[in-house]
C-alpha cells in the first residue's frame, strides 16, 4: 500500500536559521508518509531550505496567510498535488518521527475531517499553555475534542476541504487567520 503524501508549506521571514534547520531536520525525518515540501520567503529569500524542496522568495511580506496560500499554489502549479497539506511555522518541531502519519490516520477516522492537529507542547513536549488548546473546555488538554479555532502553524488540513473554501483569508496579516479558516471549514 502506498504511503500517504503530504504537502508541505514552511513560510518563513529568514529570521531563525537555527529553529529553521531543527524544523525542517523533524519535518524530513517522518515515517509513514511522503512528504513534499516548498519554503516560502515571505518578503525574503529563503536561507534554509531542505534538498528537493521548492522554493518561492515573495517581493514583499504580504502576511502570513498569503505567504501559505502562496506556498500551495506552487506546489500545485509543480503539478500531482497531494490529498493533504500540512503547514508548518519554521520554528516548530515534531517530538517524534511518526507524527504525520499518526495525524493522517486521526483524520481519516471521521473521513468528514476537514483537519486535525496535533496537541501542542513547549519545548518540554509536556507542558501544553492553556492558550494552545483550540477548543472550549481546555482543562484538559490531551482530551481530543472538536476545535473552534485553528493553530495554524502546525496543522493537517484535507487539501479538498482547502480548496473549497478558497484557503487561507489573504486579506488578513496576522492573526485571527485560523479562526476564520476553522469556522469556514
Amino acid at each position: 500500500m502506498p504511503k500517504p503524501r503530504i504537502d508541505v508549506v514552511v513560510l518563513t521571514t529568514s529570521d531563525r536559521p537555527s529553529e529553521e534547520t531543527a524544523a525542517q531536520e523533524t519535518l524530513l525525518a517522518q515515517t509513514g508518509v511522503d512528504v513534499r515540501v516548498v519554503v516560502v520567503g515571505n518578503g525574503c529569500r529563503p536561507e534554509v531550505v531542505p534538498p528537493g524542496a521548492l522554493t518561492i522568495s515573495l517581493p514583499e511580506n504580504v502576511g502570513i496567510p498569503a505567504g501559505r496560500n502562496a506556498g500551495v499554489e506552487a506546489l500545485r502549479q509543480a503539478g500531482n498535488p497531494a490529498d493533504w497539506l500540512f503547514f508548518l511555522d519554521n520554528d516548530a518541531t515534531f517530538p517524534r518521527p511518526d507524527v504525520l502519519s499518526r495525524l493522517i490516520s486521526e483524520a481519516e477516522q471521521p473521513p468528514e475531517a476537514a483537519w486535525v492537529q496535533p496537541r501542542l507542547t513547549g519545548p518540554d513536549d509536556v507542558t501544553t499553555p492553556r492558550r494552545w488548546v483550540p477548543r472550549l473546555r481546555a482543562s484538559a488538554p490531551e482530551r481530543p475534542g472538536r476545535v473552534t479555532s485553528m493553530t495554524e502553524g502546525v496543522v493537517l488540513i484535507r487539501r479538498e476541504a482547502f480548496d473549497k473554501v478558497g484557503g487561507w483569508e489573504g486579506s488578513l496579516f496576522l492573526y485571527h487567520e485560523g479562526s476564520d479558516l476553522a469556522w469556514r471549514l
